[in-house]
Parts: structure tokens; C-alpha cells; sequence
């Protein structure tokens, strides 16, 4: 069985913060196509962030990262 390789919060560089969009962009480009990330339910949405979110501004919302890459990855 082939070993997946998950990129852990997206791809990371230096004006790429994790688990944002960009990020995991930037992981798709370089030929990931299997995403880990973290989740919080807060407001009714839920949104992608490692520790819980005190500002809820400019976070990436999860219903966006499935728009972006749809079936294209797995999760």
C-alpha cells in the first residue's frame, strides 16, 4: 500500500501563514493532495485555526477550503 503524505495545516512559506487558504494552495501546488488541518465550531461556522480563534477575522472558514479543492484532495 503507497504511504499518503498530508500537508499538515497546508504548506507553510514565509508570507503563508497555516491553515489558510493560501496555504493549502501552496501544499496543492507542490503535489499534495491530502490535507490535515484543525477545526473550531465557533458562531454557527466552523473555521480552520490550531489554537481556539480570539478574532474570527480573516480566518479561513472550512466550507471554503471544500469550495476551493472539492474531490480533489481527500481530507
Amino acid at each position: 500500500m503507497p504511504i499518503k503524505n498530508f500537508a499538515h495545516r497546508g504548506l507553510v512559506a514565509k508570507n503563508i501563514k497555516e491553515n489558510t487558504l493560501d496555504a493549502f494552495k501552496n501544499a496543492y501546488q507542490n503535489n499534495f493532495r491530502a490535507f490535515e488541518f484543525d477545526i473550531w465550531y465557533l458562531k454557527n461556522q466552523l473555521f480552520l485555526k490550531h489554537n481556539r480563534p480570539i478574532n474570527l477575522t480573516n480566518l479561513t472558514k472550512l466550507e471554503d477550503l471544500f469550495a476551493t479543492f472539492q474531490n480533489q484532495v481527500e481530507y
